[in-house]
């Protein structure tokens, strides 16, 4: 999915859920889906209020963080404290892992089939009596280029 096809998803999602679609929340996406590494909200104020005319306080982005993410238009990349942007748009139906390489810092969201998920959330349930209530996980590793 290219740019312009997840930005017009984003407007989409957020009218149909009663958000507005800002100026501000517009280049925080496009932030976060050019990014080649997860950004930080700190990292996300300081490029808003070099790019947009009105200074954007730091409660207005982490409030733009959790909407997004309520949404599914990022994950949070846990380890890093930072987002990617979500390119499956439908993230309740299959088993989403983040790829987080330990070298370079750089984050991929892949779909894993169904299977692995299910094959865990059983596993986990029997052995260990815990019940997964989240289809996405952190995986960490080295890329591809860093190998």
């Amino acid at each position: 999915m290219d740019l312009a096809a997840y930005i017009e998803e984003a407007k989409k999602r957020l009218r149909v859920n009663g958000g507005r679609v800002t100026e501000s929340r517009i280049q925080t996406l496009q932030l976060i889906y050019t990014a080649k590494k997860p950004v930080g909200a700190l990292e996300i104020e300081k490029r808003l209020n070099k790019k947009l005319a009105k200074a954007v306080d730091r409660a207005t982005v982490f409030r733009m963080l959790n909407a997004f993410t309520d949404l599914g238009l990022i994950h949070r990349v846990e380890d890093a404290s930072a987002y990617i942007p979500c390119k499956h748009f439908d993230c309740s139906h299959g088993y989403h892992v983040v790829l987080s390489c330990e070298r370079c810092g750089a984050c991929e969201e892949v779909e894993l089939p169904e299977r692995m998920f299910e094959d865990t959330r059983q596993y986990c349930t029997e052995h260990f009596s815990f019940a997964i209530s989240d289809r996405h996980a952190q995986l960490e590793g080295v890329c591809n280029k860093c190998q």
